[in-house]
């Protein structure tokens, strides 16, 4: 496929690359057979608005359908491989595409309960949330990304505002309390407190909704922060699904 940079426009190459962070890559079948409809447009070097549009709107549906596959906890590989072929079926007889879009009431339960799930599960929906938070309007790399816990990992037995070694405990692995870092920056965050990581967050060169945690006047990480932040990740994801 090359360098999927020189030939999708902005908001497809950002599904792409949100795409790259999934647990597995056969959804990369998909992608090939729009490479092998859209032959002749590699094969001329031509990349039109027809091309740009039917690879941003595909790749979105592609990506939407896998997300659902993920928080329905049926993202092994068996089951990208169905979806995508079936996909495949859809487009070349150019049908709507059939996936179902059902999402169960208790899909977010595990990510806000506190119990630790896989980095790079965590790692993918905290990707796509950086997107979903601006909307998809800037390109966010996808490589040497951390989770960073807002909330300290270490619990310090200090003035901690409203924090104990218990609450610490039960919020510390809760979804909303873990953003995206470079490396670098989240080595210089260490395990300070929120107001100290906050300088570190407003120089974030990628993400909008770390700079905005960094340049937010309330200097205080709070339960009811995680809380809030925990359904925002959830609303968006479903209207990201459902739009």
């Amino acid at each position: 496929m090359g360098f999927p940079e020189i030939y999708l426009n902005q908001k497809a190459y950002r599904y792409f690359n949100i795409l790259c962070l999934y647990q597995n890559d056969m959804w990369k079948f998909f992608v090939a057979f729009l490479v092998w409809r859209n032959k002749d447009n590699f094969i001329k070097g031509e990349f039109n608005d027809s091309f740009s549009n039917e690879f941003e709107s595909n790749l979105l549906e592609l990506l939407k359908a896998i997300t659902i596959k993920f928080l329905n906890n049926k993202s092994n590989a068996n089951e990208i491989k169905d979806l995508v072929f079936k996909m495949n079926v859809d487009l070349n007889q150019n049908k709507d595409f059939s996936y179902s879009k059902f999402l169960p009431e208790t899909f977010f339960n595990d990510y806000c309960s506190g119990i630790k799930i896989d980095a790079k599960k965590v790692k993918y929906l905290l990707y796509l949330y950086a997107h979903l938070y601006d909307d998809f309007s800037s390109d966010i790399k996808n490589y040497k990304l951390e989770v960073e816990h807002i909330l300290p990992k270490t619990w310090q037995n200090t003035n901690f505002d409203e924090w104990n070694e218990t609450s610490h405990s039960q919020y510390l692995e809760q979804i909303g309390n873990k953003i995206l870092l470079n490396k670098l920056t989240n080595i210089k965050c260490a395990n300070n407190f929120f107001s100290l990581k906050q300088e570190k967050y407003k120089e974030s060169q990628n993400s909008q909704e770390v700079r905005d945690l960094g340049n937010r006047e309330d200097k205080i990480w709070s339960k009811a922060d995680i809380e809030a932040r925990n359904k925002a990740i959830e609303q968006a994801l479903k209207n990201f699904i459902n739009k």
